[in-house]
C-alpha cells in the first residue's frame, strides 16, 4: 500500500472544495446573464422544495428565462468542468494507492489545480470588479 494515496485523497478534497470557491464566480455570472440574483435561485429553489412549482434542472430553468441562453448555458457548465479535477484527483489517488506509480503524476496535477485555483480567484475578482462598475 502507497501512503502517498491516502495523503493524494485528502489533498485532493481540500482542492476540490478550494475549486468549487475559486470558481464560484463562474456560476454567479451564469446567474447574472441570466438576469437572475442569487437570491432569487434560492428562493426558485424553496419553491421547488416546497412543491409550489413543478421541479426543474437549474440549468434548463436558466436557460429558459435567460436573455442569453447560450452563453448562461457555457458560463454554467463550465463551472461544473473547471470543478471536476479535484473529484478526479481524489480517484487517480485511490488509484494510487494500490499503484504507486502515479506518484509523479499526482503531485503534478495538483500543482497544476492549485495554479488553476488561483488564477480562477484572480481572474472572478477582475471579473467581479467589472460587472460592478458597469451598474
Amino acid at each position: 500500500m502507497n501512503i502517498n494515496g491516502f495523503i493524494g485523497i485528502f489533498a485532493f478534497a481540500i482542492l476540490s472544495l478550494l475549486s468549487r470557491a475559486a470558481f464560484l464566480w463562474l456560476l454567479r455570472l451564469s446567474y447574472k446573464t441570466a438576469g437572475k440574483t442569487l437570491r432569487e435561485v434560492e428562493k426558485h429553489y424553496d419553491e421547488v422544495k416546497r412543491k409550489a412549482i413543478a421541479y426543474e434542472k437549474e440549468i434548463t430553468w436558466l436557460a429558459r428565462v435567460s436573455p442569453k441562453p447560450m452563453l448562461t448555458k457555457f458560463l454554467y457548465i463550465s463551472y461544473y468542468v473547471l470543478c471536476s479535477p479535484g473529484i478526479v484527483g481524489v480517484v487517480l489517488s485511490l488509484i494510487n494507492i494500490f499503484v504507486p506509480q502515479l506518484d509523479l503524476i499526482l503531485s503534478k496535477f495538483a500543482f497544476l489545480l492549485i495554479v488553476l485555483c488561483m488564477i480562477s480567484a484572480l481572474f472572478g475578482v477582475i471579473v467581479s470588479y467589472i460587472v460592478k462598475m458597469k451598474k
